[in-house]
């Protein structure tokens, strides 16, 4: 993820040049002071955990919209939360340049209504290293490693149960912003301030490939379910389809702003794409043309997707809404 702060909204928020179906949310999800910079399902799709300037991680109940638990203890803005495969734990990270670890509580009321508020949760562990403020934090497909990165330019593996440094990666030469591992694990694809989306080994952190294409910063990615199939998506108002193996660009999808939500569906042949201005775009990914155009709140910093694909979730400011995937 990344920390942004805009100068120019209208420049973010163009239209395109078919007229948008305006969505309003099935469900918002009110609590954090602040904007709401990301958002994920948990992996059963009962849960959705929240990243906040707010300094807070909180998890909520997806059926009923509420509230289930506050995680405290960042100093600073946080800017990404991820939650392991089994769903039993919640990695975090942020402006403090500090990766914490959360075990999700088995069973979460909700918040009481009166004055008495539960307490936040502590973190597990706290993980430090990083010299600069961190954009990401992910959770190895097995579990056993947690990948980090951020404005220190590096990318680094950790041992989640004893917080010990694996691996630094002198990544990029900006600014990392986004991380994600390739379905079967072996790779691990970063993405930058500098234009790069850069190839790993998932093992060993060594360089694999370099795809060169866009022309502003790379702000999140998805795999493709071959794992050789890569989507990525940038400030330069673009989304692009990358061959892993070879490097080349298969495909560029053009969109109104910047672009910081990404979603899959490949049975469906669909790509779902959220931009910064609230244009929410589902693409045909045969053809690449735009089936849907949607638009949802301005200030839009993530999207999401429940695992059984009925709902996307979005991350705006001080809110999160829950909208139908299908239009």
């Amino acid at each position: 993820m990344r920390l942004l702060v805009p100068l120019v909204v209208a420049m973010l928020s163009q239209e395109g040049s078919s007229k948008p179906q305006v969505v309003e949310p099935e469900k918002t999800f009110r609590g954090h002071e602040g904007d709401v910079h990301d958002v994920t399902f948990s992996p059963r799709g009962d849960v959705l955990a929240t990243a906040g300037f707010d300094k807070t991680v909180r998890i909520w109940s997806v059926e009923k919209g509420t509230e289930l638990a506050t995680f405290g203890g960042h100093t600073g803005k946080v800017l990404s939360v991820a939650f392991s495969q089994d769903g039993t734990r919640l990695v975090s990270c942020g402006a403090d340049k500090t990766v914490k670890l959360w075990k999700v509580p088995a069973a979460s009321p909700e918040t009481p209504s009166g004055a008495e508020e539960r307490k936040p949760i502590e973190a597990e562990r706290t993980i430090t290293g990083h010299t600069e403020l961190v954009h990401a934090a992910i959770f190895s497909n097995d579990g056993k490693v947690v990948a980090s990165a951020g404005t220190d330019k590096t990318i680094r593996i950790w041992n989640p149960d004893d917080g010990t440094q694996i691996l630094s990666i002198a990544a990029h030469a900006s600014s990392v912003y986004s991380l994600v591992y390739s379905p079967d694990g072996s790779l691990l694809v970063s993405g930058g301030l500098d234009t790069q989306v850069k190839v790993w080994e998932g093992a060993t952190g060594k360089a694999v490939k370099t795809l060169e294409g866009h022309t502003e910063g790379v702000n999140n990615l998805a795999f493709e379910a071959d794992g050789q199939t890569l989507f990525s998506c940038s400030f330069d108002r673009t989304v692009r389809k990358w061959n892993v193996a070879d490097g080349t660009q298969i495909a560029s999808y053009d969109h109104p702003g910047w672009v910081f939500g990404l979603v899959l569906n490949p049975s469906d042949k669909e790509l779902i794409s959220l931009d910064y201005g609230g244009n929410l775009l589902h693409w045909s990914l045969d053809g690449g043309e735009i089936i849907h155009h949607r638009k949802i709140a301005s200030i839009s910093y993530e999207l999401a997707q429940s695992p059984d694909k009925r709902w996307l979730a979005s991350a705006h400011q001080g809110d999160v809404f829950l909208i139908e995937r299908a239009p």
